[in-house]
């Protein structure tokens, strides 16, 4: 059988050796009873046999709840180890899918459907076992996906899973029947006014400016199960290729097939049992109204009535990870959305936050950084961390309109570029090398505005560097010496730094 599944038979063993401590404390007295009846030579091996018999019929007589379970899961580390190579195994892989999901599954010669009330995944196979197509209907609504076709057609099931898994998401923030739907079409509201405002980036030129500038920065929209992404903040150090030592192209295709920037995913997830309700859309709320000039532009309406509905519900921004923000930041969202945010720690010095997450590890001196570089040897003293910069790590950011979107991405980007710049200060495995190492100072006047001083390297005079965080795409900085008040560096110098 390892032979026939391509699974080493150690790792079957290794499976089968689980079924339960019961079992093995059963087989152990059988194994005992019949080595007694091996070494007694009064028998002869006709009782032996009679012995063998009656043990077997004895253990299957017995009950053990967690055989079936037992069993069940190591049929199905089997499945999961099989390639699917034939209809009835893709049959059976998605009956496995199902089962493992909670989802009803219907199977029959030519379709196999999963889902539950408020959906339903059809792939429907042709006269020779191919899959022909795969439709998702969902609230009555049956679209084609073309995309989970290619999906099932790789073998790529985890990744079908996360499709499946995200429309479960979807249904899950209420257990009232009636109101699931309307969470679905919330949701659905929703996208289609972010799509639709989408549409009206297409005129800014130059990828920085899209991406930074624009309302939404790069949307991709929703994909079967996947939710809408909003790609809004992408830096320098996003675009290095640590394999090839390499930097990507600053182009939308390269951001967007190699992941790279930081990104949110808009959803939907029930509140907290002690948080009241939210009035949330259940029709789009953007309209275009036409200027004298003959222009485009958007507007929204307020909740209503009409086009709303209380939910225990609210729409979320997720992150793909925890990020450390301000305490500033997080009350300007704060009393934007009117909702609480769910802080994952206390809040700390946001300079410790930012270090201890680009590093991956604990820092004992958040005000001295030591940094090696090929031909350096340099001192970071960070100051401005006092109670006015506290912080704390969040990964989700609950919301209730369309326009609380582009204001928060806002909000975000700024955090984004001051933790970046302070995080440039990090070099693991630098040398402890103070004596040659040339010493500055920073000091963070604000999340907009850092100060760098440092001792000119050929003259005896201080350098200030007054770096304006407000824009990446038109960084500013100026550079003056003690007495002198001259400037050594244009803000375009700067820019196009952080621009490449």
């Amino acid at each position: 059988m390892a032979a026939e599944t391509g699974i080493p038979s150690v790792y079957l063993e290794h499976q089968l050796s689980h079924v339960g401590r019961g079992a093995k404390k059963t087989k152990r007295s059988l194994i005992d009873r019949l080595r007694h009846c091996k070494s007694s030579h009064s028998r002869s091996w006709n009782d032996s046999i009679k012995t063998v018999r009656s043990c077997v019929g004895e253990r299957r007589s017995q009950t053990d709840a967690s055989d079936s379970t037992q069993v069940q899961h190591c049929l199905d580390t089997l499945q999961k180890a099989m390639k699917v190579i034939s209809p009835q195994t893709l049959k059976e892989r998605l009956d496995l899918i199902g089962r493992q999901l909670g989802l009803s599954v219907q199977i029959q010669e030519q379709k196999i459907s999963l889902g539950m009330d408020a959906f339903h995944v059809e792939v429907l196979l042709g006269e020779d076992g191919v899959i022909n197509s795969v439709k998702l209907a969902n609230q009555g609504d049956v679209m084609d996906c073309p995309d989970l076709k290619d999906i099932l057609k790789r073998g790529n099931f985890s990744e079908f899973v996360e499709h499946l898994q995200g429309l479960q998401s979807i249904y899950q923030v209420t257990s009232d029947e009636k109101l699931k739907s309307k969470a679905f079409l919330a949701l659905q509201a929703l996208e289609k006014d972010l799509n639709q405002l989408a549409q009206f980036q297409n005129s800014i030129s130059g990828v920085a400016n899209y991406i930074h500038k624009c309302p939404l920065g790069i949307m991709l929209p929703r994909l079967a199960g996947k939710p809408m992404k909003l790609i809004y903040f992408v830096s320098p150090y996003d675009l290095l290729d640590k394999k090839s030592l390499t930097a990507h192209p600053l182009t939308v295709e390269a951001i967007t097939e190699n992941f790279l920037g930081q990104s949110v995913t808009v959803c939907i997830e029930p509140v907290p049992e002690s948080a009241p309700l939210n009035k949330l859309q259940t029709m789009p709320l953007m309209n275009v109204s036409i200027t004298q000039d003959g222009k485009s532009l958007p507007s929204f309406s307020g909740v209503s009535q009409i086009n709303s509905m209380m939910l225990p519900a609210s729409f979320v921004l997720v992150l793909p990870q925890s990020i450390p923000v301000s305490s500033q930041i997080l009350q300007k969202i704060t009393s934007l959305t009117n909702l609480e945010i769910h802080k994952e720690a206390e809040s700390k010095n946001l300079h410790s936050l930012i270090l201890e997450n680009f590093s991956n590890r604990p820092v004992k001196d958040c005000h001295k950084l030591l940094v090696s570089l090929p031909d350096q040897q340099h001192i970071y003293f960070l100051n401005g961390g006092g109670q006015d910069q506290q912080g704390v790590m969040i990964s989700r950011i609950p919301f209730t309109h369309p326009t609380h979107v582009p204001k928060i991405l806002s909000l975000m980007r700024q955090q984004l570029l001051f933790n970046i710049v302070i995080a440039s200060c990090i070099r693991t495995g630098a040398k402890k090398d103070t004596v040659n190492s040339i010493v500055f100072e920073v000091s963070a006047v604000s999340l907009q505005q850092l100060t760098i001083v440092f001792e000119h390297p050929a003259y005896d005079t201080m350098i200030t560097v007054d770096i304006d965080l407000t824009d990446i795409t038109n960084l500013k900085c100026r550079v003056t010496c003690t007495n002198t008040d001259h400037v050594l560096c244009s803000d375009e110098a700067v820019s196009r730094v952080f621009q490449r």
